[in-house]
């Protein structure tokens, strides 16, 4: 025999000196029954199913008692089941009885008592069958139905029936459940075919505002090529991960009683399944990614409480298009610009991006996103670390935000701006600067330097490399200039310009290209 160790948790049936058996699991090698087997003592038991599955688990063993245990069985069926197993004994082995049964243990069963309407059976069936008709075949199903008022005259409509369900139907709950019984019965092939009524508007068909902005979050994220994935919340403990963002192992948020050691603990971030469907897609040849979820982190308050929050994650991976004919690499600023593009159909504004080191992101291209101050995400270039431990070889970009801040800041109203009355004048600004130095700052020191005549300023080309000092980056600004009461002369485009490259020389040090 195989020595298992027991502990306190698991329930045993034991004589006055020792235990004889798992219960609800196995017997014990001395109780077993044999070809010299004379005296048989039989039990009918009913054992609690979660304290079954909890010992079985623990010991890692399935037997077919502990399959039917975990199931619940019939705790009303236990005498039954007793007596029955005692006359098939006394029929095929000759045996007699030595000693009277004994019932022992909590009972407390009652049966479950449903009101059946029977005008709403055939309101839900699309039929017209009679009370008497319900009640006749519910009763050759076992169950004890009794008449509320005088239904079982032939009445088709007003009247309900009182159904008793036995223990041995746990599956009969509700009304509904009696229903589907009777139409199975009945016969689904007598049931005519007819077109639901479905209530298009009115009450409680209107979307929720935050199921509004989902729906959008997930057009706009569409249309700019991603797809969306759903990745299971159930994941095995990372150390890296845990140390990485300071959860201690018994901070992290683990299941009591895990199917496998790959679903023991709540994912603390929506990054690791991101990481898992491009490792899987990598794999299998596709190398370009571009995914995205809407699902929950979880993890402890300050309180010591369980939480979770809603998150959409972004990861990307693999090359782009640049044109026609030619693909690049995609980068942070690739993520940047669907964050941007999703903000924009949202009608979120005075968001911004702060350059700032991160856990499980690189260094050098990190972010934190804020809107209106308030840190409400980030993203950025996976760390490599963490890449090879998925065995990914290339470079992943990624982005977590808080799905409740994007509820709450989105506009769904949209209002008429009228079009600019006036033409606009662009003009190239290419300028060399130290790599501390962001786009942000150069892009808010031109708007202050022209004020409201500054339309637009991007930046569309960004290198570093030869003829470049080191440290240093060359970007390329776009400048769009246009007035809201006059058009602008060249003469005064050329002055503004003139002006900020040399607020951009004095401010930063800048060298013009």
């Amino acid at each position: 025999g195989i020595k298992r160790q027991l502990d306190e948790d698991i329930l045993v049936i034991a004589d006055v000196k020792r235990p004889v058996a798992i219960a609800g699991i196995m017997g014990g090698r001395d109780t077993e029954v044999g070809l010299s087997t004379k005296k048989v003592l039989l039990e009918s038991a009913y054992f609690d199913p979660v304290l079954i599955r909890r010992g079985a688990r623990k010991l890692g063993v399935s037997t077919e008692a502990s399959y039917r245990f975990e199931r619940n069985v019939d705790l009303g069926g236990c005498l039954a089941a007793a007596q029955r197993a005692t006359s098939l004994i006394f029929e095929s082995a000759k045996a007699k009885s030595v000693s009277k049964p004994c019932d022992a243990g909590v009972k407390g069963i009652k049966d479950v008592r449903i009101t059946l309407r029977v005008s709403r059976t055939n309101r839900v069936l699309g039929t017209d069958i009679p009370a008497s008709k319900c009640s006749l075949i519910l009763k050759s199903l076992g169950l004890n139905v009794r008449a509320k008022g005088k239904v079982l005259s032939g009445a088709k409509g007003k009247n309900a029936l009182m159904v008793s369900v036995p223990s041995f139907r746990r599956d009969l709950k509700e009304e509904v459940d009696l229903i589907e019984e009777i139409s199975r019965i009945y016969g689904f092939e007598r049931i005519p075919e007819t077109l639901s009524r479905i209530q298009l508007w009115g009450k409680g068909t209107q979307k929720s505002r935050d199921r509004v902005i989902e729906d959008a979050v997930r057009e706009t994220l569409t249309g700019e090529g991603l797809n969306e994935v759903v990745t299971y919340a159930l994941r095995c403990k990372d150390p890296y991960i845990q140390q990485a963002l300071s959860i201690a192992d018994s901070q992290a948020l683990k299941v009591q009683n895990p199917l496998s050691s790959e679903s023991e603990a709540l994912r603390p971030v929506m990054m690791c399944g991101m990481l898992d469907v491009v490792a899987y897609n990598l794999n299998r040849k596709v190398s370009d990614i571009k995914i995205f979820e809407l699902g929950k982190s979880y993890f402890y308050k300050g309180d010591g409480t369980p939480s979770e929050r809603g998150v959409l994650a972004i990861a990307l991976c693999g090359m782009k298009e640049k044109d026609w004919h030619r693909k690049e690499a995609v980068d942070v600023f690739d993520l940047k610009g669907v964050i941007e593009a999703l903000f924009s159909k949202l009608g979120i504004t005075g968001y911004e991006f702060e350059v700032k080191p991160l856990p499980l992101l690189s260094p050098a291209a990190s972010a934190i996103v804020k809107i209106n101050g308030k840190e409400i995400g980030a993203l950025g270039k996976v760390d490599r670390v963490l890449l090879d431990r998925y065995d990914i070889k290339g470079s992943v970009f990624v982005s977590e935000l808080a799905l409740e801040s994007i509820y709450s800041r989105a506009k769904l109203e949209r209002k008429f701006s009228e079009l600019p009355r006036y033409p606009s004048s662009a003009r190239d600004i290419s300028l060399i600067v130290e790599d501390k130095i962001s786009n942000k700052d150069i892009a808010g020191m031109i708007k202050e330097t022209c004020g409201e005549l500054a339309v637009n300023v991007s930046p569309f080309d960004l290198y570093r490399g030869e003829q470049v000092p080191e440290g240093c980056k060359s970007i390329l600004y776009s400048v769009e200039y246009r007035a809201p009461d006059r058009t602008l002369t060249d003469e005064e485009v050329s002055s503004l310009d003139r002006k900020v490259r040399e607020v951009l020389v004095q401010k930063f040090n800048a060298k013009i290209r």
